[in-house]
């Protein structure tokens, strides 16, 4: 928990002004890891990135930089903030990682939500999606 409120505080420490609802940063925690199998349906991931369930990550929502896996941002990477998110809408973003493998990432927290804690979806480089809660 200290680590949570820590890693809130430098986001928040160095967001300057904003033009959208809510805090400059979340701290994001994965509950749940889904796979798609081959079938076409989800299935719970018990592979090596089961490790992550319980993990956080954190996300500055001025500049959309992520710290922790599996969404955490580097050189070379296209950060594209779709939207900031509101009273009334969610925060989006994608992570564009550049060729010759283009991979993107995905993350989606329901901003609108009125409670201290607004659950996320967001997608990695792979088959598996994570979904959780965000403070």
């Amino acid at each position: 928990m200290k680590k949570k409120i820590l890693a809130a505080f430098v986001i928040a420490a160095f967001s300057g002004p904003r033009a959208y609802a809510g805090p400059a940063g979340y701290v994001c925690t994965i509950a749940a890891i889904q796979e798609l199998g081959m079938t076409g349906a989800f299935s719970a991931h018990g592979g090596a990135y089961a490790m992550l369930v319980g993990k956080s990550f954190s996300i500055d929502r001025r500049t959309g930089q992520v710290s922790g896996q599996p969404f955490a941002t580097g050189p070379n990477m296209e950060i594209r903030i779709l939207d900031h998110g509101s009273d009334v809408d969610s925060y989006k973003q994608m992570i564009v990682l550049p060729p010759p493998n283009v991979w993107v990432k995905y993350i989606y927290v329901r901003e609108q939500i009125k409670a201290d804690k607004k659950p996320f979806w967001a997608t990695d480089i792979g088959n598996l999606i994570y979904s959780g809660t965000c403070e």
